[in-house]
C-alpha cells in the first residue's frame, strides 16, 4: 500500500494526515498554535513552531506503525495564504511572519494607491482593491520599517513555501497561494512587475511558481530523518486551502458553491475565466486546472463562537473536558429551542472588520436588540444566524456577477453542527449539503499529491472515487419567510454600524 502525507496548515491549527492510495484517511492528528498580537493591527506567528508541530504530530502518527512511514510516497500541503515570511539564503526565518489578519500597513497602502489605481490593480490581480491586508502592502511596510531584517532577507515566502523548503530545500510556491499576494498577474500567470516596481522589491526575492499538484523534488535526507519517513518520498506543491477544499468536495466545475466554515468563512466557486464586470467581486485565485476561483472571505465566523465560549462558557468548557464532550456540540444543542430571530437579538459579526461584499477594516462587531430577559443561548443562536446572513450576502453577490449557483456544500468544523446547517438552509433558501469527509482541504491536498505521483490519472478521476454526500438540509418554508424579514433587518443594521464607524474614523473619535 502506498500513502500520501497531507498537511493542512490553518491560521491557528495544523492537521497532519496519512492517506492511503484509496484516498482513505488512515490516521490524523491536529494541534493548535497561538498567534502573536499587539496594538496597531499587528498579528504575527512564530514560523519555526509550525515545523516543530508537524514533526511532533507525524512522529506520533507513525510511532506504532513504522511500515506506513516507509511507504509514504508523496508529501503535499493545504495552506492559508496572504502572509509575509522573510527568510535568509538557508531558508531560516529572519523574523516572525506577518499573517493575513495583520493590518499595520495602512500608510503603505496609501502610497501604493498614489501609483496604482484600484481599477488597474483589479484588472491585473483580480483583487477588488488595494488594502493593508494584502502582502504587497505588508512587504512595503517591512522594507520601510525593518531595514536591517530586509537586508538579511533572501526570499519572501508564505507558509506552504516554507514547508516545501523545509522538506525539499527548494524555494517554490504554487499558483493558487501566490494569487492573493497583490503582486501576481492572474491573466498571465506570473509576477506582476508593475507592483514590484512600485514597492521596490525585485522579482528575484520571490520563489519560483509552479502549478498546484506538481512534483517539486525529493525529500532531503535531513527532513526524512527528522520526520522518520521514506527517504525516497517526493514533495509536491499543494494549493490554497480553499482550492484544496474545492477539490476535496468535488467542486471542480461551475455551479457549485462551497462554504468553508472555520475560524473565518470562505465562500467560493469555480469559474472558467475572470468576470471583470462587477466591482463588488471577491478575490480570484487561479486553480489547479487553469480555471479560476471566485472567493469571498469573511474574517470572523467560527472565531466569534470561540470568543463567546472562552469568555462566557468557562464552566461549561471545564465540564466538557471532564466528561470528554465537545463544547461546540453542546453549544449547538443549546440553541435548538431558541426561536428563529433569537428573540430580536442581532449579531453584527464584523469583529475583525469586513472584506466582502464591501471591504471596511474599521468597522467592528455589535449585539443589537438586547433586553433584560435576553438569555445566554439567544446570543449563541444569534451568532450562528449572523454567519448565515453573511453566507447569503455572498451567494447573492455571486448571482449578481452572473455566476451560476445550483447547490451549496458546507465544509470545515462548522459543518458538523446540524442546527447551524438548518439555519443556513432556511436563511439562504437553498439546500445545504455536507460530505462524508467534512475536512475537505485535507482530502483535496491528498488528491493533488496522489495525482502528482500518478496514483490517479486526474483530479476528476480521484474525485469521482472518493467524494460523497453525507447529509442534505432543506429549507423550512415557514422559517424562510421569517428569516427574509430578519435578513433585511440585518442588512439595515449592518449599514448603520458601518456608517457609525466611518464617522468615528473620519472624526478621529
Amino acid at each position: 500500500m502506498k500513502y500520501v502525507l497531507a498537511l493542512d496548515i490553518g491560521t491557528t491549527s495544523i492537521k497532519t494526515s496519512i492517506v492511503d492510495e484509496n484516498l482513505k484517511i488512515v490516521n490524523s492528528i491536529s494541534t493548535e498554535i497561538d498567534l502573536i498580537t499587539a496594538d496597531g493591527g499587528i498579528v504575527e506567528l512564530e514560523v519555526t513552531k509550525y515545523w516543530g508541530l508537524i514533526v511532533n504530530c507525524l512522529n506520533l502518527l507513525v510511532e506504532n506503525n513504522p511500515d506506513i512511514a516507509l511507504n509514504i510516497e508523496a508529501i503535499t500541503c493545504s495552506s492559508f495564504a496572504e502572509t509575509v515570511m522573510p527568510v535568509d539564503i538557508n531558508g531560516k526565518p529572519v523574523c516572525n511572519a506577518i499573517i493575513w489578519y495583520d493590518s499595520r500597513a495602512s500608510n503603505e497602502c496609501r502610497y501604493i494607491l498614489e501609483h496604482i489605481s484600484n481599477d488597474e490593480y483589479y484588472l491585473n490581480t483580480g483583487i477588488k482593491k488595494i488594502s493593508e491586508i494584502v502582502p504587497a502592502s505588508k512587504l512595503l511596510w517591512f522594507k520601510n520599517n525593518r531595514p536591517d531584517k530586509y537586508k538579511s532577507t533572501y526570499k519572501f515566502l508564505q507558509i506552504e513555501d516554507y514547508i516545501i523548503h523545509k522538506l525539499s530545500g527548494k524555494f517554490v510556491t504554487d499558483v493558487s497561494i501566490i494569487s492573493g499576494s497583490g503582486y501576481f498577474d492572474i491573466n498571465n500567470g506570473r509576477y506582476w512587475n508593475r507592483m514590484l516596481d512600485v514597492i521596490g522589491i525585485p522579482e528575484n526575492y520571490f520563489p519560483s511558481i509552479l502549478p498546484c499538484g506538481k512534483i517539486v523534488g525529493k525529500i532531503t535526507p535531513e527532513a526524512s530523518e527528522e520526520l522518520k519517513i521514506n527517504p525516497n518520498a517526493v514533495v509536491t506543491t499543494g494549493a490554497l486551502d480553499q482550492v484544496c477544499a474545492a477539490i476535496g468536495s468535488g467542486n471542480i466545475s461551475p455551479g457549485i458553491i462551497c462554504e468553508s466554515l472555520g475560524t473565518a468563512m470562505a465562500v467560493f466557486t469555480v469559474i472558467e475565466k475572470p468576470y471583470y464586470r462587477n466591482r463588488r467581486k471577491p478575490l480570484y485565485y487561479k486553480s489547479y486546472n487553469d480555471k479560476y476561483m471566485a472567493l469571498a472571505l469573511s474574517r470572523t465566523a467560527g472565531i466569534i463562537l470561540k470568543w463567546f465560549k472562552d469568555e462566557f462558557l468557562k464552566e461549561e468548557v471545564k465540564s466538557c473536558m471532564e466528561s470528554n464532550k465537545n463544547i461546540f456540540d453542546l453549544m449547538g444543542e443549546s440553541v435548538i429551542n431558541v426561536p428563529a430571530g433569537s428573540g430580536s437579538v442581532m449579531t453584527i459579526p464584523y469583529f475583525i472588520g469586513k472584506i466582502t461584499p464591501e471591504e471596511n477594516n474599521n468597522v467592528k462587531g455589535a449585539f443589537v436588540g438586547i433586553s433584560i430577559d435576553t438569555k445566554r443561548d439567544y446570543f449563541i443562536r444569534s451568532i450562528m444566524e449572523s454567519i448565515a446572513y453573511m453566507l447569503r450576502e455572498n451567494i447573492e453577490m455571486f448571482k449578481d456577477m452572473g455566476i451560476e449557483v445550483n447547490e451549496v456544500i458546507c465544509l470545515g468544523g462548522g459543518s458538523r453542527c446540524d442546527v447551524w446547517n438548518s439555519i443556513k438552509a432556511s436563511v439562504c433558501n437553498i439546500g445545504i449539503k455536507t460530505l462524508q469527509y467534512y475536512e475537505a482541504a485535507t482530502l483535496g491536498a491528498a488528491i493533488l499529491g496522489s495525482v502528482a505521483i500518478r496514483l490517479y490519472e486526474s483530479v476528476e478521476q480521484a474525485v469521482e472515487r472518493i467524494v460523497s454526500v453525507k447529509k442534505e438540509y432543506k429549507p423550512d418554508n415557514a422559517l424562510t419567510v421569517k428569516y427574509e424579514k430578519f435578513y433585511k433587518k440585518y442588512l439595515i443594521l449592518s449599514e448603520k454600524i458601518i456608517e457609525y464607524y466611518e464617522k468615528v474614523e473620519v472624526n478621529n473619535l
